[in-house]
């Protein structure tokens, strides 16, 4: 069953978001409906309708794109932690190097190990927040709106082989194909090489996020819509 083609049968003129058990053989409008009503994942259920059914999303636009924005901000305090506790970790290792705890030998390669993954950490970093996180999150919910499935699994993200359910290789279980980096940039308004080393973490990050909760509102509405 693909439900993401199921949910063009929806009409907002009859659809309404509430659970409804339809006894007809057919699946109606109100049988998809109350089943998407079912899907407690929150962000799960709105990118599966923003993307394939924009009408009904339950939220507002802007609480989604709020939802995604906190999950951004969680994303990028993360960062500064991990990178603060690589720079405490420099910091201890310098104040060793005197030969108190331990060889220096030992302390000059502690310190070195420190300041590599310090190097790491900081190579990881977001920019600083700003409008251009707006222009990721819209970007990201067009992309997954685009009709751009993946010809290998119908956009289901996982092929049937021998009687068994495994992640499409081709698209790594997003159900679509890749957007190139010059679409990519041109839609947050960045140039390319700006787009590759400042903004793709970003942007890949969030595309990860919202394609995630896509597919997991996908597979709760099929399990939804599946027969007792």
């Amino acid at each position: 069953m693909n439900v993401r083609k199921l949910l063009a049968r929806l009409n907002p003129s009859i659809a309404r978001f509430e659970v409804h058990h339809g006894g007809q053989p057919e699946l109606t409008p109100q049988d998809i409906a109350g089943a998407l009503g079912m899907i407690e994942d929150r962000l799960a259920r709105e990118v599966l309708c923003t993307v394939w059914w924009p009408d009904g999303a339950q939220l507002q636009r802007a609480e989604l794109d709020r939802i995604v924005r906190e999950a951004q901000l969680r994303e990028w305090m993360r960062l500064r932690r991990e990178l603060e506790a690589a720079r405490l970790a420099v910091h201890v290792a310098e104040d060793d190097i005197d030969g108190t705890y331990g060889t220096r030998s030992g302390q000059r390669a502690a310190l070195q190990r420190a300041t590599e993954t310090l190097d790491e950490v900081k190579a990881r970093q977001w920019p600083a927040v700003g409008p251009v996180y707006r222009a990721v999150r819209q970007a990201v919910l067009a992309e997954l709106a685009t009709p751009s499935l993946c010809p290998h699994c119908e956009g289901r993200g996982e092929v049937r082989v021998h009687d068994r359910l495994l992640v499409c290789q081709h698209c790594e279980g997003h159900g679509r194909t890749p957007v190139s980096d010059r679409k990519r940039a041109s839609m947050i308004e960045r140039d390319e090489a700006g787009y590759r080393r400042v903004w793709r973490p970003v942007y890949e990050w969030t595309l990860a996020l919202c394609a995630n909760a896509e597919t997991r509102g996908a597979r709760a509405l099929e399990r939804a819509l599946a027969p007792a």
